[in-house]
């Protein structure tokens, strides 16, 4: 017992030189640990294994050098015949949890151990053993996805930083994570990170600067910030040389996540099945997975769709057996995705409704290692289109500011645009901004909204001085244009709506909401639903328009409107008898009803041209 305690103070000394050089002490330990293991020397053997365990797993290269480590502490535990402290068992614990969490996630002993070791934290007195218990844990709840617990461990490692540096970056690299994913506080995160880089300064330990770097690149991309994610992968690269072989396999994994979000496919495949060899040498299988998922979602850009599914498949398998929530959450996202696209309407819904439920209950505000806005845009429109959790669907499109996709007709009065549009049967143009009614605004820019939104988002200048200010000199009404759009963009509280450009203007219009697009959306669908032959699908369509549809902006006289107005009634009757006649078979009880609905709303002219036709 003493000659083990004596070993044991030696064993802490030792322990702080080795993420330095962690290549260095494993080329020393391994002779010994073989001499102990083959003279049958026990407590030196079980002394030396976690050296082993850590110079492997810091020095970043091949994770598979831990089986036959694993294959020995499985073989010599339990320890009956050892007289063995329990700091140092609760240490030994430790390092086996991180090692089967490295090689085998799928284990089910994992969530055991983890609550033994949790256990054990009231039990050891060391506060370093404390952190190293910690730290283990949160290795695997970091790719669990579990942010609720990952949060808590953040602060117990609060307490600890004192006594061990790797607490402190854990720590600090926790309450970046925290406020990333789940406050989306960017700049915040970023502070956090470069504290932690100072500490990694310090100390001089290699794989700590690489992963900071990778965890800053991350940030940038979640965020959509491409020149900041290049800087951070440039000093990310440099790193390498200092790293293993796994350092690699990050470090293409995130090049090709910025190829796929500037959607260069090919280069994005290129990077990521690179990623893909290098990371299944190194034997580290999340990342692995992870991978497979991304390249399942460049190779569905590049619509090579069996390939993409057998990726989705080995990632979703994966996230089963390793019970991982974050990796389970973006396969299901996507499966949902797939089957919306593929017309399965029935199981978009099963998938979408297990995504959402995993992110509501852990508070998935950012996807963890991944970000599609165009997958994420048209599977929450399809959430909320089907209520299927509407709210937390609405706090993911605000917190990423994401766009409705109109290329899938994703307009709807339901997606929490900040600024909506009335148009249909108001006198008056009515805005909505944040939720509340703007009562007072001046004539002239609502003028030239209007006008904004009768050509669809965009109109020539001079288009507008002809009509706004007609009888002005060209110089002063230019100037009274400069001033109403100034005006205009006060009123809307937001610069980027207006757009002032060479001879146009312009109205962001994937960013606000307008009901006449919502019509005219509307009526497209029906149109190709017509030419499908889906009679349910445009029995549906006809009840929303005729729900939908009035006059465009009766109390507005200038000729763009005045036109758009008759252009807009003329399509919907033209359309709706097309519709209507296309219905009589399938649904001949309800079609008079329609009818009667449609005659009311456009008028005696709509009603004579439907007894033509029918």
């Amino acid at each position: 017992m003493k000659d083990l305690a004596e070993s044991w103070d030696r064993y802490q000394r030792y322990l702080i030189l080795l993420p330095q050089n962690p290549k260095k002490c494993f080329q020393e330990l391994n002779p010994l640990f073989k001499w102990a293991t083959d003279k049958k020397d026990s407590y030196h053997a079980f002394l030396l294994w976690p050296l082993l365990i850590k110079a492997i797993i810091f020095s970043w290269d091949n994770f598979k050098k831990l089986d036959p480590y694993l294959e020995w502490y499985e073989s010599n535990f339990p320890l009956a015949r050892l007289e063995i402290i329990p700091e140092f068992l609760a240490f030994l614990k430790s390092n086996y949890f991180l090692a089967l969490f490295l090689r085998k996630p799928e284990k089910q002993i994992l969530p055991v151990l983890q609550q033994e070791l949790l256990a054990s934290l009231n039990q050891v007195e060391q506060q370093e053993t404390k952190a190293e218990i910690l730290f283990s844990i949160s290795w695997r709840v970091f790719w669990q996805g579990d942010l609720i617990t990952l949060a808590l461990l953040g602060d117990e490692l609060k307490r600890l930083t004192k006594f061990s540096p790797g607490a402190e970056i854990t720590k600090t690299w926790i309450e970046a994570g925290k406020a990333i994913w789940v406050h989306d506080e960017f700049d915040a995160a970023r502070s956090l990170l470069q504290k932690a880089h100072q500490l990694a300064d310090r100390k001089e330990i290699p794989i700590w600067k690489h992963l900071l770097f990778a965890f800053e690149g991350a940030c940038f991309l979640l965020k959509n910030k491409p020149l900041g994610a290049e800087k951070a992968l440039n000093a990310m690269e440099a790193s390498l040389p200092k790293t293993g072989k796994h350092a690699l396999g990050h470090f293409l994994y995130l090049k090709g996540w910025k190829h796929f979000l500037a959607k260069d496919f090919n280069q994005a495949d290129i990077y990521f099945k690179r990623a893909l060899q290098v990371l299944e040498e190194t034997g580290y299988r999340y990342p692995f997975y992870l991978t497979c998922f991304a390249l399942s979602q460049v190779l569905f850009a590049k619509k090579e769709f069996p390939e993409s599914l057998k990726y989705l498949k080995k990632c979703e398998t994966f996230a089963r057996e390793a019970k991982s929530f974050a990796l389970l959450f973006m396969c299901s996202l996507h499966q949902a995705y797939l089957a919306y696209l593929s017309g399965d309407a029935a199981f978009g819904k099963f998938f979408l409704k297990r995504a959402l439920s995993i992110g509501n209950r852990q508070n998935y505000i950012h996807l963890l290692w991944w970000h599609n806005p165009q997958m994420l845009s048209y599977t929450l429109a399809k959430a909320l289109e089907g209520n299927i959790f509407p709210n937390y669907a609405k706090q993911l499109i605000i917190r990423h500011n994401l766009r409705p996709s109109p290329a899938f007709g994703n307009i709807s009065v339901n997606w929490p645009y900040r600024l909506k549009i009335y148009t249909l049967g108001r006198f008056a143009l009515e805005i909505e901004l944040n939720k509340q009614k703007i009562r007072k605004t001046p004539s002239k820019p609502l003028e030239l909204l209007a006008i904004l939104v009768a050509a669809q988002g965009e109109v020539e200048k001079s288009y507008v001085l002809d009509i706004l200010w007609p009888e002005i000199e060209a110089d002063n009404a230019y100037h009274n244009l400069e001033t109403t759009i100034y005006r205009l963009r006060k009123v809307l509280g937001q610069k980027d709506l207006i757009k002032s450009h060479g001879r146009t203007i312009s109205l962001d219009t994937e960013s606000c909401y307008v009901d006449m697009w919502e019509l005219k959306s509307k009526l497209e669908k029906i149109k190709k639903a017509i030419t499908r032959q889906a009679g349910a699908e445009a029995f549906l369509l006809t009840e929303e328009v005729l729900d939908l549809y009035d006059e465009f902006l009766p109390g507005y006289h200038n000729p763009l409107v005045i036109y758009e107005r008759n252009f807009l009634k003329k399509k919907t009757s033209a359309l709706l008898i097309q519709c209507l006649e296309f219905l009589t078979k399938s649904f001949p009880k309800e079609v008079p009803f329609l009818k009667e609905k449609a005659a009311s709303i456009l008028g005696p002219e709509f009603s004579q041209k439907l007894a033509q036709n029918l």
